[in-house]
């Protein structure tokens, strides 16, 4: 007799019900829902508590991954019968995937409590733990999972994962592996696995990781979103696109998809595709800082100021919308001060027998100045020369093991380069005598824009140098630093760890459309990458040139209470905080 005719029989007996459950217990394993449903539901027609009828209608939408179906099947079926361990246990899980996080632990704790040998419910309850970021109590619950059952692949992942948040690579990695050798094809343990190894910075390994998921499950969006990034590390930009276009054929609403492609289309040097993949992706996650941050560099790069401020302030309302404030990292020391003073010196001197009138000037002023040494995290080293000697500069660097870096945004002041060998960037600041104001001016000028709309900073005049001897050779200096590093710092003996230049200079002319930004991006930057102090000196030096500025008063009194709150919860730094503009 088939399933259709013993449904559609009255049921008389408990022998029919039991027919009838064999039946459409047999459809169901044959993965016909529909008529699975029926029999069961047939079955409840004459026992409304029928225990094994209700929890398989609790499985079937589980399938149908209809979790609000489920729970409430499985509430029915407890109903009946309240001890069942594994009922319980999968109310948990549907009550988790609701995000019932308080009742999903309950119900596996209970579970447990009444079959504490049961190795799933271990793991499920470290999922739940986690999420209620009770980190360490899940690690004993996984744990716990793989001494009742050493095999279990699922709990291998789980555990890797928390390790892998934790940082804990190399552990992290082993667990990973461990499920993989356990199930061969568990993909979710070989993504898993790739993203460790990226993090490692071992790219290769996690392309190979990637590739192999997508090899089994071409449509994974996750492996093509991590391809992409991986394509990206290794510098192959253009593959990368390939790997982004891939995903968004798949999934065209995947926002960092957008976001990836954006900035491997910026590495390109293709403003126009890469502000457009920007927009699209903001379309979908209007939130996110950092993109709005890369479109504000990208109309900056195609001399569209006055759009590329409107995006970064938009970045900053989002910031101050999210109130988030994330966990400043420790500083790492970026120079080797005995040898990039000698290299400074040897250029310094190089560029006077090449009848330049070089000088130190700006931070590494300031810090020969002041400290006798070079600022200790000063990034790159600041030079000045005349304008008119600008190209003989640029000419004598180029000959003499420096490499001129990108110029995307078009600066036709400052020019900079970095040494081949030690990785040291230095910044040759032109510097021209401005007739009309009296003063010698510099500062970062764009290409084909207006006067009005540069960054200028002024400088005393007339040009006072001398010629400083030293065993090598010599090299020429400001005869006057300290009226110098006047103009632009004010009080320039105190140190001021949070005096940001770009923003705060004392000698700005102004607060021109250049100037905000950079001075925009680099607030951004700065409170997403946790250095609030930083960013609240640079707001605070905005407001000096724009004190009606209702933004920046948000800003301002986001942060100052926000660093006023000594026990403030601090979130996760922004790994890439976005395009920088130094």
């Amino acid at each position: 007799m088939c399933a259709a005719s013993i449904v559609d029989d009255p049921v008389s007996a408990a022998d029919n019900l039991e027919e009838i459950l064999r039946h459409a217990y047999a459809d169901h394993q044959r993965g016909d829902l529909s008529a699975a449903e029926v029999g069961y539901q047939r079955i409840l027609q004459s026992d409304s508590q029928h225990f094994n009828a209700l929890q398989l209608l609790a499985t079937i939408a589980v399938q149908r991954k209809d979790s609000a179906a489920a729970l409430a099947w499985y509430e029915k079926a407890l109903a009946t019968n309240p001890l069942d361990a594994n009922s319980i246990a999968n109310r948990g899980i549907a009550r988790l995937n609701l995000q019932h996080y308080e009742q999903a632990l309950a119900d596996f704790d209970q579970a447990i409590t009444l079959q504490p040998n049961y190795a799933q419910t271990y793991s499920h309850r470290g999922t739940v733990l986690r999420k209620l970021d009770r980190d360490d109590e899940a690690l004993t619950s996984f744990n716990q999972a793989l001494a009742l059952k050493p095999d279990f692949a699922d709990a291998h992942l789980n555990l890797g994962n928390l390790l892998f948040a934790r940082k804990k690579q190399s552990d992290a990695l082993s667990s990973f592996e461990q499920a993989i050798a356990l199930n061969p094809n568990y993909l979710e343990a070989i993504l898993s696995r790739g993203k460790v190894l990226y993090s490692l910075r071992r790219y290769a390994e996690a392309l190979v990781a990637f590739d192999q998921v997508l090899s089994q499950a071409a449509q994974h969006v996750g492996a093509h979103f991590e391809r992409g990034n991986a394509l990206c590390a290794m510098r192959r930009f253009t593959d990368a696109i390939t790997a982004f276009d891939a995903l968004l054929t798949l999934d065209p609403h995947f926002a960092n998809a957008w976001f990836r492609k954006g900035d491997a289309l910026r590495e390109l040097n293709l403003p126009i595709e890469a502000a457009a993949s920007y927009r699209n992706g903001l379309k979908l996650m209007p939130e996110n800082v950092s993109a709005h941050n890369n479109l504000g560099v990208m109309m900056m790069q195609l001399g569209h100021l006055d759009q590329a401020v409107s995006a970064m302030r938009e970045g900053l309302a989002c910031l101050v919308k999210a109130n988030l404030f994330p966990a400043e990292l420790p500083m790492q020391l970026k120079v080797s001060l005995p040898d990039y003073e000698w290299l400074l010196w040897q250029v310094l001197m190089g560029l006077a027998s090449a009848e330049v009138h070089a000088f130190a000037t700006a931070g590494t002023l300031l810090g020969l100045e002041r400290d006798g040494h070079l600022l200790p995290f000063d990034k790159d080293l600041d030079i000045g020369v005349p304008f008119a000697e600008m190209t003989s500069a640029c000419t004598w660097m180029a000959s003499n093991g420096w490499t001129e870096t990108p110029n995307p945004m078009r600066l036709a002041n400052p020019r900079s380069f970095v040494h081949d060998e030690s990785g040291l960037t230095i910044d040759l600041f032109a510097f021209q005598l401005d007739n009309v104001a009296g003063k010698l001016i510099t500062g970062f000028w764009q290409c084909n824009q207006p006067w009005s709309a540069q960054r200028v900073t002024e400088f005393p005049a007339p040009l006072k140098l001398q010629r400083v001897q030293r065993a090598e050779g010599y090299h020429w200096a400001l005869a006057n630093p300290q009226e110098w590093l006047e103009a632009l710092y004010g009080d320039w003996r105190t140190p001021d760890h949070d005096f940001d230049t770009v923003i705060a200079a004392k000698n700005l002319r102004g607060f021109a459309t250049l100037t905000r930004c950079f001075a925009f991006n680099r607030i951004a930057r700065k409170w997403q990458s946790g250095q609030l102090r930083k960013a609240l000196a640079g707001t605070r030096h905005c407001l000096r040139h724009l004190p009606e500025d209702e933004l920046l008063q948000q800003v301002e009194n986001c942060l100052a209470s926000a660093l006023a709150t000594p026990d403030l919860p601090r979130t996760v730094p922004v790994a890439s905080a976005g395009a920088g503009i130094d």
